[in-house]
């Protein structure tokens, strides 16, 4: 019999180099994709001419036909193990992206928030708690209008069905967001204002759902009032508030500067007041300023976004709104507020949202706990491996889930495992809410916070096959 005419796939695998996944193919290897259905197809044909053999056939191979036979199935044996490595590298990657962005949730510095159509609370972050006046844990399923101040209830519910009927009516494409400002008032009466950016969106069952994002700008709205209250006031207010000031004449050179803008641009004040307009906004063309400034001159107030460049080149995401004022020929206030935090806020989330999804969908269990070994985070393939829901999870201590015997040996493992300079896999028990041992195979990497000291762990752990740990 001949081989290589009954198998003419695998004769030569080795040397086809058919561990290499072709270009294009998803993660290059896994369960899905070209590579992997012509493997599978290779495999079941393989398996059938193997069952298809007679015993008196098995017994007429001749010793070099069974040497070939046996190592054309290694070789199979080996390219599926280089591919099930490939796959679980790719995946420990994911884990530590979906890691290292958790913290930019809870930690943010503008506050997240996500509506269900009816208005309710569906989730938020510290932040977004922090800016309502209360806890997280109170906010769940609490209508977003007990926080608002009466007069801007209606007004923000109108917006927010335009929005959700814009994106009924986009067909799949992204509704323009929404944005407006409103106050907030706290349990003791303290209003604040916030500004509110939405965008329409649906959840995992389609259901539609509004994600927001909150600023306190209370201060900026402080800033405004006390200019047309108080001109006798102006400068002392102006010259301690964070946002940046301006005044400028109608040809648009700076008269005026405040100290915040000159620590955000990197300018003195006697080099800020040799500059026009144009010589800080970084994209934008004279054109574009000329009319920014026109209209401001014609009476209309103008609020917009834009980029300006430091003295050291840098660019820095500012929100600039002018005021007109009526005196020496017209003159323009102009306020500006540094959100380049808020922009790499955004962003991040963004991010995070596409990487909570690949997170949700992983049949691994992946967590996150603090120093202390409180759980911060469980996702589905932790309840569906353990039996614990995330509820009961982020109530618990790692240590419950690991032999008594062995918790001190475990800690020590994981902390060594956070510090070494590649992710390493290793074996060993956890328990489930049912009592039963579970052989695991554990991969684990710290989270660092902006002063690189490390606050958390982050673990993905698989069920081994067989029980074995």
């Amino acid at each position: 019999m001949n081989d290589h005419k009954k198998y003419p796939d695998a004769a030569g695998a080795s040397a086809a180099g058919l561990h290499t996944p072709p270009p294009g193919s998803p993660l290059n290897l896994g369960t899905d994709g070209p590579a992997a259905a012509a493997l599978r197809q290779r495999a079941e044909a393989a398996s059938r001419d193997i069952a298809e053999l007679l015993p008196e056939e098995l017994k007429a191979l001749s010793t070099e036909d069974t040497r070939r036979f046996l190592h054309e199935l290694r070789v199979h044996q080996i390219e599926l193990e280089m591919q099930n490595d490939e796959l679980r590298r790719a995946q420990v990657e994911l884990i530590v992206s979906r890691a290292r962005y958790f913290d930019l949730y809870d930690l943010a510095p503008a506050g997240y928030c996500t509506l269900s159509e009816a208005g309710l609370i569906l989730q938020a972050n510290l932040c977004a708690a922090t800016l309502l006046g209360t806890t997280r844990g109170s906010l769940v399923q609490q209508p977003i209008s007990r926080f608002i101040h009466a007069d801007d209830v209606d007004p923000f519910h109108l917006q927010r069905k335009k929005l959700h009927a814009a994106h009924a009516d986009s067909s799949g494409l992204a509704a323009k967001p929404l944005a407006c400002e409103l106050r907030i008032v706290h349990h003791d009466g303290t209003p604040i204002w916030v500004h509110v950016a939405a965008t329409a969106a649906e959840d995992e069952g389609g259901a539609p759902t509004l994600r927001l994002v909150l600023s306190d700008v209370t201060e900026r709205r402080l800033m405004d009032a006390a200019l047309r209250e108080s001109e006798e006031q102006r400068w002392a207010i102006l010259q301690t508030a964070m946002a940046g000031f301006w005044v400028v004449d109608s040809n648009g050179w700076l008269l005026e500067v405040n100290e915040s803008y000159c620590v955000m641009s990197g300018y003195t004040v006697p080099e800020l007041l040799t500059k026009r307009i144009a010589d800080l906004e970084a994209p934008e063309t004279a054109e574009a300023t000329a009319d920014h400034v026109q209209r401001s001159l014609g009476g209309e107030r103008s609020r917009f976004e834009s980029r300006h460049r430091r003295k050291d080149g840098s660019i820095f995401d500012v929100e600039v709104s002018f005021q007109f004022r009526p005196v020496d020929g017209g003159q323009l206030v102009v306020f500006l507020q540094d959100i380049s935090e808020r922009r790499r806020a955004e962003e991040a989330l963004s991010r995070l949202s596409r990487l909570a999804v690949m997170a949700r969908d992983t049949r691994d269990a992946i967590t996150v706990q603090d120093r202390d070994g409180r759980l911060l985070m469980w996702s589905p393939g932790a309840e569906r491996i353990y039996g614990w829901s995330e509820a009961e999870a982020l109530r618990m201590n790692v240590r419950v889930r690991m032999p008594a015997d062995r918790h001190e040996a475990e800690l020590a493992k994981l902390r060594e495992l956070c510090g070494a300079e590649t992710p390493e896999f290793y074996r060993t028990q956890r328990i489930a809410k049912s009592g039963a041992v579970v052989a695991v195979s554990i991969i684990a990497t710290a989270l660092f916070n902006q002063a690189g000291q490390m606050y958390a762990i982050a673990t993905a752990e698989r069920v081994i096959a067989g029980g074995a740990a």
